[in-house]
């Protein structure tokens, strides 16, 4: 099984673990998606319509076994 991480590239980004333990404390909505957040906060605008120029985002795929509950 593998989970997506939507991670942003370019400018002046510090590296993000693809983790949902990374730095930029991303956001994992009920799809199981990992989105994680930029440093230079460009979601904000780009979910207002506003371009953010040069600024990209990236699919990383990772290797993923979810936690299974042990019977009782």
């Amino acid at each position: 099984m593998t989970r997506t991480h939507i991670i942003p590239v370019g400018g002046a980004e510090p590296f993000h673990l693809c983790s949902e333990h990374c730095w930029c404390n991303p956001f994992t909505p009920e799809n199981g998606d990992v989105i994680h957040h930029a440093a230079d906060g460009r979601e904000k605008f780009e979910r207002q319509g506003i371009a953010t120029s040069g600024q990209a985002w990236c699919l990383v795929l990772e290797p993923y076994a979810p936690a299974t509950q042990s019977p009782e």
